[in-house]
């Protein structure tokens, strides 16, 4: 079975200080008491804005300021409802988790997971009376988690996919599992509907978890659903471009409004009966229809105004302002248009405005349309409504005229709450450091990712452009994955690559008291990792120290650097083949069986389960949900299952609760004890670092030699190379077998850790933004992204050292507390040496065809320095016998051994592809991607400068 996986990652905070919505806004909530407007968008943020709800307002005055802002997700936050009397606000996230903000509360920052999916969150509803909310999501199941106690788990599960199966039926095609788009529930909590692009809405006794009906129509997914106080009807908006309104109790069709010319996207009623209620498309129409329940005579739909895009939400204060949520960041105020016995009494005004006949068509109300139904003799079904005439348009009826487009009214907004630009799109260099990202307003800036810090704006251009002609030609492991979905630059780090990358420091911009040492590389994995968590060590160092846990000669201890130098072992051999080292190897409860409704067709008590019993199921994938990360590569991706869970031959069996979030050691945490002892068994092979010896070196068949000298730091005797870097080439005195044996990854026992953290001399300084997000998340095989177990910042991460010590996976705490990182083999590039043509300088001892290996990393310069060694070449000496040209500044001195040391090779001699001269700090692995182009071996050639 497949574990779940960890990662950190870190959000880079643009400098602004505007609190505004970064990319498209998702969802919106109004709270008519404390005149606030809250606001759910596409860059994880949900904001509380302070309104007027004066009519009589001119513009200056309905000015909106920020209340709150808080980022709650990593990802698209799609939903919000309040709860618990407008005190809380409860959000449903891409990041599968719903949680609860209460932002009148002492702590207004801190938030509450309530739970989570294993897809994305796409819809809520939240019942008064009992006081739960209830979550839809793409996993194809809806959870319902109390909240009215704080009580953090799911007390139902309905399985959103049962089906239906009449008696003695055997062949019965089994339709896909559905995700829910939309929810609605009545306030007593005892009925809950759900939509999907099944085309049909199922609605379900909350209270026992058993479906008791669904309501067949539309043709098209169902994206939006209300529901009456009382549970007795239901409205849904399709994106067959219908709005309908169903009676729950005869469970069939009473009307059908085909007032839209497009997908409708949103609904928004505040009539507990649902007569008066606000439609949103997708072409950005927003109508206002009344069904003439509470005045004599046919309703009417009036369309008030025209987004620039698809609605995706709407709020209303009475008949004065609705406000709506599009893709763009920010969310337009308009004034509405109040009820015809108003109009009619009043002289047109801008709060009052006379309504053209373009604007507006005439609805038939309920009742009469019933009257409409029973004329036609048609009859009508309890359970399956999809060819009744009930279902059919009022054109089809009433008015055989095609439905012309409606013109708003309004034609500008009354207000805009303003949002920002927000990044869509993203592109990293070679250096690895630096990122390009394109805004909203096309604006173009470069990043530096390890320091968190923009660098540089190019206006408005073509991000590839820029990237053509900046880019460098650099050849270096990718150590991150990035993405822009919340509108900001998000770094996730993993265990697979994150101690990848390593740059030489000569090409990063240093502190200038940072003494750099020759040819000395900085990982950048341990450079971010180190610095995000200072202050974290910090901490630890302080505990470590006052429970005296740690050797006084570890507290006091210089630590050396653990940068791969490679000038400090050199070994060029014959590359042989080598055998790749061995790969690395709840309580449950019952639920109460409860009644189902009246109105169920099964009047059955169902039969308790007990929680997690059954895994999630898996099914095709839903063509349906929306891949809303522009240019992203999310898919989810189902096995069938033609038995969902919680049946069996099909047949719907009791709910079930999912299994609750695993636990974290909730008692407190020891230096010696949970966090170390997590540690004790990560493995010897952490030990086993990519070290100085197997990192900066050209490498060979290994010899006698290899095995006698002294180990290096981190790696076992039987992994060393020369320790005096003489690099001799000797091949004989063993078997293939023997030569295949050595190097080989030999677990060890496991020894008891020590604490020993990277010390601040190990990577330059690094001063990142104390607002920087913090986060680790965890993967699990079965879900479809990554969900938080903590999220801080670079400031906070000291005083939350308790949650990061639970949620932190073993190979952060490796390295944060004991300076190791996983083992990984190194990547070589395979060449040969020869004598350039026409070159007086002689072959290697090993000969023109001799195979050499070495790290991807290694330089030209380095190359140099071997060939200068092997072929005991004197720069003196040549001069004197004027095979080269003098060097400038260097004096002439055959005896001088010290002044040979400042005569770089790099000066007199050189390393040649074909007839093109390679720069000395071009690294093998860049050569190979950028000149030579191809696969197999890298022929180089080599001569003095003066030839």
């Amino acid at each position: 079975m497949k574990t779940a996986r960890k990662k950190v990652s870190y959000v880079i905070q643009q400098e602004t200080t505007q609190q505004a919505h970064r990319l498209g806004v998702n969802s919106l909530a109004l709270d008519v008491e404390g005149k606030a407007l809250y606001t759910a968008g596409r860059d994880g943020v949900v904001a509380a804005w302070d309104i007027s709800l004066d009519s009589k307002a001119n513009e200056e005055d309905a000015k909106t300021t920020i209340l709150q802002s808080l980022q709650t997700h990593t990802d698209w936050v799609n939903d919000i409802i309040l709860a618990h009397n407008n005190q809380s606000v409860v959000s449903g996230s891409s990041d599968r988790t719903v949680k609860l903000w209460r932002p009148h509360s002492s702590t207004p920052s801190a938030l509450t997971t309530i739970g989570s999916h294993n897809d994305f969150v796409k819809c809520l509803v939240y019942a008064a009376k009992p006081g739960w909310v209830a979550s839809g999501g793409f996993d194809r199941r809806i959870h319902i988690w109390d909240t009215q106690e704080g009580r953090t788990r799911s007390i139902v599960n309905i399985d959103s996919f049962n089906h239906e199966f009449k008696p003695g039926q055997t062949d019965v095609r089994v339709t896909p599992k559905a995700s829910v788009y939309s929810l609605a529930c009545n306030a007593a909590g005892t009925v809950l509907a759900a939509g999907s692009p099944e085309k049909l809405i199922r609605i379900w006794d909350p209270r026992s978890g058993q479906q008791i009906g669904k309501l067949t129509g539309h043709t098209d997914n169902v994206r939006a659903l209300l529901m009456s106080d009382d549970g007795s009807f239901i409205l849904s908006g399709s994106s067959d471009a219908t709005i309908k309104l169903w009676s729950v109790k005869a469970q069939r069709c009473i009307g059908t409004f085909e007032t839209h010319a497009d997908s409708i996207w949103s609904l928004y009623s505040a009539d507990p009966t649902l007569g008066v209620f606000y439609a949103g498309s997708r072409d950005g129409i927003v109508t206002r229809t009344d069904l003439g329940l509470n005045s004599a005579g046919e309703g009417e739909c009036i369309a008030i105004f025209k987004e620039n895009g698809g609605v995706s939400k709407l709020a209303a204060y009475k008949d004065d302002f609705i406000w709506s949520a599009t893709s763009n960041s920010s969310v337009h105020q308009w004034r509405g248009i109040p009820d015809r016995t108003i109009r009619s009494g009043q002289k047109p005004s801008p709060e009052c405005p006379e309504v053209p006949a373009s604007s507006l068509t005439q609805v038939i109300a309920p009742e009469t349309y019933l009257q409409a139904q029973d004329s036609l003799g048609y009859s009508l079904g309890r359970k399956s409504f999809s060819r009744s005439a009930l279902s059919l348009p009022l054109s089809n009826i009433v008015d055989d005229t095609p439905l012309q487009p409606l013109v708003p009214v309004r034609t500008a907004p009354h207000h805009t709450i303003l949002g920002k630009p927000g990044l869509t799109a993203h592109r990293m260099l070679n250096n690895r450091r630096h990122v390009l990202t394109v805004d909203t307003s096309g604006e173009v800036v470069l990043w530096d990712i390890v320091k968190c810090i923009p660098l540089k704006s190019f206006g408005k251009q073509i991000m590839e452009d820029v990237a053509a002609s900046i880019n460098t030609q650099e050849s270096y492991p990718n150590w991150c994955t990035l993405d822009t979905r919340i509108g900001a630059i998000t770094v996730h780090l993993d265990e697979n690559r994150c101690f990848d990358c390593e740059l030489y420091a000569d090409e990063v911009e240093l502190p200038v008291e940072f003494e750099v040492r020759e040819e000395q590389r900085i990982n950048l994995g341990k450079w971010v990792l180190r610095y995000l968590f200072d202050k974290y060590i910090s901490v630890k160092q302080e505990v470590f120290e006052k429970v005296g846990e740690v050797p006084e000669e570890i507290q006091n201890q210089d630590f050396v650097a653990d940068i791969r130098t490679p000038g400090a072992m050199l070994n060029i051999g014959l590359a042989t083949p080598a055998i790749p080292p061995p790969s690395h190897s709840s309580s449950s409860s019952n639920v109460p069986g409860l009644s189902t409704i009246p109105q169920s067709p099964n009047g059955t008590a169902p039969t308790p389960q007990q929680i997690g019993t059954s895994a999630m199921s898996h099914s095709p994938s839903d063509y349906f949900s929306n891949h809303h990360h522009g240019g992203g590569s999310h898919n989810t991706t189902y096995s069938t299952d033609p038995t969902p869970p919680g049946t069996a031959n099909g047949t719907p069996k009791a709910i079930q609760i999912p299994p609750p979030a695993a636990t974290l050691p909730s008692g407190p945490l020891t230096p010696n004890a949970s966090i170390m002892g997590r540690l004790k068994h990560f493995g010897t092979r952490a030990k086993l670092n990519r070290n100085v010896s197997s990192e900066g070196k050209l490498d060979g068949a290994k010899t006698a030699n290899d095995q006698e000298a002294g180990p290096s730091p981190n790696i076992p005797a039987t992994n060393t190379g020369d320790e005096e870097g003489k690099g001799e080439i000797n091949d004989g005195g063993k078997t293939d077998a023997e030569k295949a044996i050595v190097g080989l990854d030999i677990p060890q026992a496991p020894t008891e850790p020590e604490f020993s953290p990277p010390p601040a001399t190990e990577v330059p300084l690094l001063q990142l933004p104390e607002k920087t997000t913090v986060i680790i998340s965890e993967e699990s095989p079965e879900a479809s992204a990554s969900v938080d177990v903590y999220r801080g910042t670079v400031a906070s991460v000291g005083e939350d050292s308790r949650s990061i010590d639970e949620a932190a996976p073993s190979w952060l705490l490796s390295y944060l507390l004991q300076n190791k990182i996983p083992f990984k083999d190194t990547v070589k590039v395979s060449f040969v040496l020869r004598p350039h043509e026409g070159t007086a300088l002689p072959e290697l001892p090993s000969g023109n065809t001799a195979r050499l290996t070495a790290n991807r990393v290694l330089r030209v310069r380095k190359l140099m320095t071997h060939l200068v060694e092997k072929l005991h070449l004197n720069y003196h000496e040549l001069l004197a016998a004027n095979k080269i040209a003098p060097v400038n500044g260097i004096e002439s001195s055959v005896d001088g051994p010290s002044s040979e040391q400042d005569v770089k090779p790099e000066l007199w001699l050189e390393l040649l592809f074909g007839d093109r001269v390679l720069e000395p700090t071009m690294t093998l692995a860049t050569i190979k991607q950028y000149v030579f182009k191809q696969g197999g071996d890298l022929p180089l050639t080599y001569r003095l400068k003066s030839e």
